[in-house]
């Protein structure tokens, strides 16, 4: 990935059975597209810890799609979008209906609470 800085639009589907695999390319990926603007993965293996490594890294990047992420925490989500990535406008994740559920309840009190309605 160091070798494609002008990358802006990426799909990976990952099927390996390496758990540090799909973390790793996504490290690679952050580290070596400062660009990218569209990213699409599936990858049953991607974690919270994989999703860390846009922080900071990927701050051009406006599309997220995530399939297949079942080592996605709402938490994990929630942390990136809402301060990993400042010009994220759209977001696409496969996750089970409880887990959307606990995510958007998190969104809405983050959003509250940075609005300053719960002070």
């Amino acid at each position: 990935a160091a070798n494609c800085a002008r990358l802006e639009d990426l799909s990976l589907g990952c099927g390996s059975t390496s758990p540090q695999q799909p973390d790793a390319a996504l490290a690679a990926i952050a580290n070596g597209c400062a660009h990218m603007r569209t990213l699409s993965l599936r990858a049953n293996l991607l974690s919270d810890e994989g999703l860390r490594c846009l922080n900071g890294r990927a701050d051009a990047l406006e599309q997220l799609a995530l399939q297949d992420v079942q080592d996605v925490s709402p938490g994990g989500l929630l942390r990136l979008v809402l301060h990993g990535l400042p010009r994220l406008r759209a977001l696409s994740a496969d996750m089970q209906a409880v887990m959307i559920g606990e995510f958007l309840e998190a969104l809405l009190c983050a959003r509250v609470a940075d609005s300053g309605v719960m002070d």
